[in-house]
């Protein structure tokens, strides 16, 4: 015995595999059964108490809450040094090419004439200046084109 030191054929990093159970005797397999079992009677018990107590009332303070909660830490003031999007270049091709893009959220916001709820979205998101990305696809959705976007991770395309 290496005690866990050696290498050997089908041996971990450090020439350390590990054992088919753990120190108490049970398989992976049964572990997961029971992690598996544990959360459905937790959520058993939550629907019987939903049941019994009823939902939340969906009021004017329950959707504050629930704003205040979504929209706590959404705001990033750092990590992209927005002065520089204007430096990405952006390739458009095919289309009709006449779909101007935007500078601003606020503006896609007037231009498109979205719904007062959703410019009141973009404003708690702290949405203010688009992604080259986001400058370009967002009017051309609006204005009913075909989009596709390759662009790098971060760019902007799922915000």
């Amino acid at each position: 015995d290496n005690n866990g030191k050696g290498k050997g054929k089908g041996k971990g990093k450090g020439g350390w595999t590990a054992p088919p159970e753990d120190t108490f005797g049970v398989s992976q397999d049964d572990m997961r059964e029971a992690k598996k079992q544990h959360e459905t009677s937790q959520f058993k018990a939550f629907q019987r108490m939903v049941v019994s107590k009823g939902a939340a009332p969906r009021d004017d303070r329950f959707w504050d809450r629930e704003e205040r909660e979504i929209f706590k830490t959404l705001r990033v003031t750092a990590g992209s040094s927005f002065q520089k999007y204007d430096d990405i270049p952006v390739e458009r091709t095919s289309g009709s090419g006449d779909v101007q893009p935007v500078d601003s959220f606020m503006a896609a916001c007037e231009r498109y004439d979205l719904p007062d709820a959703l410019v009141a979205n973009i404003e708690r998101c702290g949405y203010n200046t688009p992604t080259p990305v986001q400058k370009h696809a967002i009017p051309a959705a609006l204005e009913c084109t075909d989009v596709m976007v390759s662009a790098q991770t971060g760019s902007g395309k799922t915000a």
